[in-house]
């Protein structure tokens, strides 16, 4: 018998890589009702990109959708094995214009609101990482209603989260500030 050789996985290097302007339309039937987007304004810059061991590369990417929600990342990504650090924000996010991801996790719609979010974060893959340092959230102008009534059964105009701390691996989640305002439960 012949010992087993490993064959080395092909190395792949680039040395700068850009995409300005990318525009993207995902429609997904699977999910009831059926889902579309469009994502514009795409960018994606890296430098010194490679799949060698523990080589790492900043990578800045951002886009926004057609209803004006925007993501942005800059970080530090390792691809083998695969790990990830870096700052991010979500601003404008709609969650009611996403309902058809969300129906498992909420006994109602939401109707209306917006999310933003700030976060500094390290991911790793293997062993699973997530840490988040310095988050914040906030929404506006919740609205949740019952499925099949008219009127929103809950209502809430700000809450703001400042301070969040997550760590998957010690099982903890602080908050420095949580602060509330005008709910309402109807």
């Amino acid at each position: 018998a012949q010992p087993k050789t490993e064959t080395p996985n092909a190395l792949v290097e680039i040395e700068d890589f850009a995409l300005t302007d990318g525009r993207l339309e995902w429609q997904d039937a699977q999910v009831k009702p059926a889902y579309g987007i469009g994502v514009e304004a795409i960018n994606i810059k890296a430098q010194h990109l490679a799949n060698s061991a523990n080589a790492s590369a900043p990578v800045s990417i951002g886009f926004k959708t057609q209803h004006g929600e925007t993501f942005k990342a800059d970080l530090q990504l390792q691809p083998g094995p695969l790990q990830a650090e870096g700052h991010g924000e979500l601003d404008n996010i709609q969650p009611g214009r996403h309902a058809a991801y969300l129906k498992t996790y909420f006994a109602g719609d939401i109707t209306a609101g917006q999310l933003a979010s700030t976060l500094d974060f390290r991911f790793k893959a293997d062993p699973l990482t997530l840490e988040i340092a310095q988050g914040r959230f906030g929404i506006r102008d919740l609205a949740i209603q019952q499925r099949g009534e008219k009127r929103p059964t809950f209502k809430l105009a700000t809450l703001d989260a400042s301070g969040i701390g997550l760590d998957l691996g010690k099982k903890q989640l602080v908050l420095a500030s949580l602060q509330a305002k005008s709910a309402d439960i109807l």
